[in-house]
């Protein structure tokens, strides 16, 4: 239950801590992530999509990706709030995502981790002070 709440307050306990946030510890943390997703440009998709860019890119839109019904649905951008609530519990925010991983219950870490991620692009979104 603790670690729902987060996703329902919309992922912002993770985006308070942006403006102090650590990509190069985002950068370990995705350690986690890589035996399904690539976050450089021009890598492959994996078992799960391509993430160099997810900062403010539509959901479900990482070209050759074949996405659940449930992340198509869902519809919109991915915020940084979108984002920590995705990764605070995944199941939760996309009934029907095929992403297994259970999430990061820690807002320090998903920051670190959205940090990392918002770096991976060509025009890096900045993050909030």
């Amino acid at each position: 239950e603790a670690a729902a709440a987060p996703a329902a307050a919309g992922g912002a306990d993770a985006v308070a801590l942006l403006g102090k946030a650590s990509a190069d510890n985002g950068k370990s943390i995705f350690a986690k992530c890589k035996s399904c997703h690539t976050a450089e440009k021009g890598k492959p998709n994996g078992v799960g999509p391509n993430l160099h860019g997810i900062v403010d890119r539509p959901k479900g839109s990482a070209e050759g990706f074949k996405y659940s019904e449930g992340m198509l649905a869902k519809g919109g951008k991915w915020t940084f709030e979108e984002l920590s609530a995705f990764l605070t519990n995944p199941k939760a925010f996309v009934a029907g995502t095929k992403m297994v991983f259970a999430g990061l219950p820690a807002a320090a870490d998903r920051a670190d981790l959205i940090a990392y991620l918002a770096s991976q692009a060509d025009t890096p979104v900045p993050l909030p002070k």
